[in-house]
C-alpha cells in the first residue's frame, strides 16, 4: 500500500513539472472592421402578370438608381443578357 501511494505521489509531483505558465501577450494592433456593403431595397414591377411569346415587357422600379447598377437578364443559370440600367422603367425584348 505504500508503494501505491508513493508511486501516485510522484505521478502528481511530475505532472506539475510539464506545466509552463502561458503568458499571453497584449494585443498592440487595432483591428479595423470592414465597410458595410450599401443595399438598396428595390422593387421591381411588370405592366403584365404573363406575356405571350414574341411581347415586350415593360419593367419598372420603385425609385431610381444613381450608382453604376448593370441589370442581367437570365435563364436556367446562364445570364442571356446585361445592360446598364439608365432610367427607372425601361422595356425588354426576351429573346
Amino acid at each position: 500500500m505504500k508503494q501505491i501511494s508513493s508511486y501516485i505521489l510522484l505521478c502528481f509531483l511530475l505532472s506539475g513539472f510539464g506545466c509552463k505558465a502561458v503568458v499571453q501577450e497584449p494585443v498592440t494592433e487595432t483591428l479595423q472592421n470592414p465597410e458595410t456593403p450599401q443595399y438598396h431595397n428595390l422593387a421591381i414591377e411588370t405592366d403584365k402578370a404573363i406575356y405571350l411569346p414574341g411581347e415586350k415587357v415593360n419593367i419598372i422600379l420603385n425609385e431610381a438608381v444613381t450608382e453604376n447598377v448593370v441589370v442581367r437578364y437570365k435563364f436556367l443559370g446562364e445570364v442571356i443578357q446585361q445592360q446598364p440600367l439608365i432610367e427607372k422603367k425601361w422595356i425588354w425584348a426576351p429573346p
